[in-house]
Protein backbone atom coordinates (compact mmCIF):
# COMPACT_ATOMS: atom_id res chain seq x y z
CA UNK A 1 0.00 0.00 0.00
CA UNK A 2 1.06 3.24 -0.55
CA UNK A 3 -0.19 6.56 0.66
CA UNK A 4 0.32 10.14 0.07
CA UNK A 5 -0.14 12.73 2.53
CA UNK A 6 0.94 16.70 2.35
CA UNK A 7 2.70 17.23 5.19
CA UNK A 8 5.52 19.30 3.62
CA UNK A 9 3.52 23.29 3.66
CA UNK A 10 6.45 25.17 3.07
CA UNK A 11 7.83 22.69 0.34
CA UNK A 12 4.61 21.50 -0.93
CA UNK A 13 5.96 18.27 -1.62
CA UNK A 14 4.42 14.98 -0.50
CA UNK A 15 5.51 12.36 1.49
CA UNK A 16 5.42 8.45 0.52
CA UNK A 17 4.83 6.24 2.79
CA UNK A 18 5.22 2.14 1.58
CA UNK A 19 3.98 -0.32 4.21
CA UNK A 20 4.85 -3.91 3.42
CA UNK A 21 3.99 -7.11 4.80
CA UNK A 22 7.32 -8.59 3.79
CA UNK A 23 6.81 -12.33 5.31
CA UNK A 24 10.58 -13.06 6.17
CA UNK A 25 13.11 -9.92 5.87
CA UNK A 26 15.83 -12.11 5.47
CA UNK A 27 14.10 -13.89 2.84
CA UNK A 28 12.76 -11.00 0.74
CA UNK A 29 15.21 -8.06 1.49
CA UNK A 30 16.53 -8.18 -1.96
CA UNK A 31 13.34 -7.82 -3.14
CA UNK A 32 12.48 -4.65 -0.83
CA UNK A 33 16.10 -3.23 -1.90
CA UNK A 34 14.52 -3.38 -5.51
CA UNK A 35 11.17 -2.43 -5.37
CA UNK A 36 11.27 1.22 -6.90
CA UNK A 37 7.73 2.17 -4.87
CA UNK A 38 9.68 1.13 -0.93
CA UNK A 39 12.90 2.70 -2.24
CA UNK A 40 11.69 6.32 -2.96
CA UNK A 41 9.44 6.14 -0.04
CA UNK A 42 10.08 9.16 2.56
CA UNK A 43 8.84 6.00 5.41
CA UNK A 44 8.35 2.44 4.79
CA UNK A 45 6.89 0.22 7.55
CA UNK A 46 7.74 -2.85 7.48
CA UNK A 47 5.56 -6.18 9.42
CA UNK A 48 6.24 -9.77 9.66
CA UNK A 49 9.87 -9.00 9.42
CA UNK A 50 10.40 -12.05 11.09
CA UNK A 51 13.86 -10.58 12.47
CA UNK A 52 15.79 -11.36 15.68
CA UNK A 53 19.35 -10.05 16.99
CA UNK A 54 21.46 -12.42 14.02
CA UNK A 55 19.58 -11.82 11.35
CA UNK A 56 18.64 -7.90 11.38
CA UNK A 57 20.97 -6.70 8.30
CA UNK A 58 19.72 -3.62 7.57
CA UNK A 59 22.84 -2.69 5.71
CA UNK A 60 21.25 -1.46 2.44
CA UNK A 61 19.30 1.03 4.33
CA UNK A 62 21.45 2.20 7.22
CA UNK A 63 23.22 5.38 4.91
CA UNK A 64 19.82 6.52 4.18
CA UNK A 65 17.32 5.72 6.37
CA UNK A 66 16.50 6.14 10.45
CA UNK A 67 15.45 2.46 11.46
CA UNK A 68 13.75 0.80 14.30
CA UNK A 69 12.25 -1.94 15.41
CA UNK A 70 10.19 -3.92 17.64
CA UNK A 71 10.61 -7.63 18.22
CA UNK A 72 8.63 -9.94 19.42
CA UNK A 73 9.15 -11.82 22.44
CA UNK A 74 9.24 -15.74 22.16
CA UNK A 75 9.40 -18.15 24.57
CA UNK A 76 11.08 -20.26 21.93
CA UNK A 77 13.48 -18.04 20.57
CA UNK A 78 12.60 -18.74 17.17
CA UNK A 79 11.33 -15.66 14.72
CA UNK A 80 8.26 -13.60 15.17
CA UNK A 81 6.16 -11.26 13.39
CA UNK A 82 8.23 -8.18 14.29
CA UNK A 83 7.36 -4.63 12.87
CA UNK A 84 9.99 -2.16 11.81
CA UNK A 85 10.04 1.71 10.61
CA UNK A 86 12.48 3.32 8.16
CA UNK A 87 12.68 6.84 7.52
CA UNK A 88 14.71 8.91 5.18
CA UNK A 89 17.50 11.28 6.61
CA UNK A 90 16.46 13.60 3.97
CA UNK A 91 12.84 14.00 4.28
CA UNK A 92 13.08 14.16 8.09
CA UNK A 93 15.83 16.15 10.84
CA UNK A 94 14.78 13.39 13.79
CA UNK A 95 13.94 10.02 14.26
CA UNK A 96 12.80 9.34 17.99
CA UNK A 97 11.36 5.67 19.24
CA UNK A 98 8.33 6.98 21.41
CA UNK A 99 7.29 3.55 22.41
CA UNK A 100 7.31 -0.08 21.77
CA UNK A 101 5.30 -3.22 22.80
CA UNK A 102 5.77 -6.80 21.75
CA UNK A 103 4.39 -9.96 23.28
CA UNK A 104 3.85 -13.00 21.11
CA UNK A 105 0.24 -11.81 19.39
CA UNK A 106 0.81 -7.92 18.90
CA UNK A 107 3.88 -5.92 18.51
CA UNK A 108 3.48 -2.04 18.03
CA UNK A 109 6.49 0.51 16.98
CA UNK A 110 5.83 4.21 17.38
CA UNK A 111 8.35 6.57 16.23
CA UNK A 112 8.22 10.50 16.52
CA UNK A 113 9.40 12.39 12.50
CA UNK A 114 10.13 15.85 12.61
CA UNK A 115 10.01 16.95 8.91
CA UNK A 116 12.65 19.35 7.71
CA UNK A 117 9.52 22.06 7.74
CA UNK A 118 9.66 21.23 11.57
CA UNK A 119 6.07 18.96 11.57
CA UNK A 120 5.90 16.43 13.54
CA UNK A 121 4.91 13.15 12.39
CA UNK A 122 4.30 9.95 14.52
CA UNK A 123 4.26 6.45 12.71
CA UNK A 124 2.73 3.80 13.87
CA UNK A 125 3.37 0.13 12.87
CA UNK A 126 1.21 -2.56 14.33
CA UNK A 127 1.65 -6.79 13.13
CA UNK A 128 -1.51 -7.84 14.87
CA UNK A 129 -2.05 -11.87 14.92
CA UNK A 130 -4.91 -13.73 14.03
CA UNK A 131 -4.69 -16.15 16.64
CA UNK A 132 -8.03 -16.69 18.83
CA UNK A 133 -6.30 -15.77 21.61
CA UNK A 134 -5.61 -12.33 20.77
CA UNK A 135 -8.71 -10.02 21.47
CA UNK A 136 -9.80 -7.23 20.06
CA UNK A 137 -9.81 -5.43 23.68
CA UNK A 138 -5.96 -6.22 23.54
CA UNK A 139 -4.94 -4.66 20.76
CA UNK A 140 -7.64 -1.38 21.77
CA UNK A 141 -6.13 -0.98 24.77
CA UNK A 142 -2.40 -1.12 23.29
CA UNK A 143 -3.51 1.35 20.73
CA UNK A 144 -5.77 3.72 22.86
CA UNK A 145 -2.42 3.88 24.90
CA UNK A 146 -0.18 5.10 21.96
CA UNK A 147 -2.79 7.33 20.64
CA UNK A 148 -3.57 9.38 23.89
CA UNK A 149 0.07 9.77 24.11
CA UNK A 150 0.50 11.41 20.46
CA UNK A 151 -2.27 12.97 20.79
CA UNK A 152 -1.82 14.70 23.91
CA UNK A 153 -5.60 14.54 24.90
CA UNK A 154 -7.36 12.24 27.10
CA UNK A 155 -9.91 10.52 24.38
CA UNK A 156 -11.49 8.37 26.54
Amino acid sequence: MRLSYNFFSVLQDFLEVSTLNVRSYPCHKEDIISDPIAVTSDVIVLTETWLNNNNADFSAFTDTYYIDRADKRSEHGGFGDEVAILAKCTAFTTFTKISSYADHLLQTLTCELKTISDDTIYVIAVDNSSSADNTNEHLGTVLLTILKYCVSIDVS
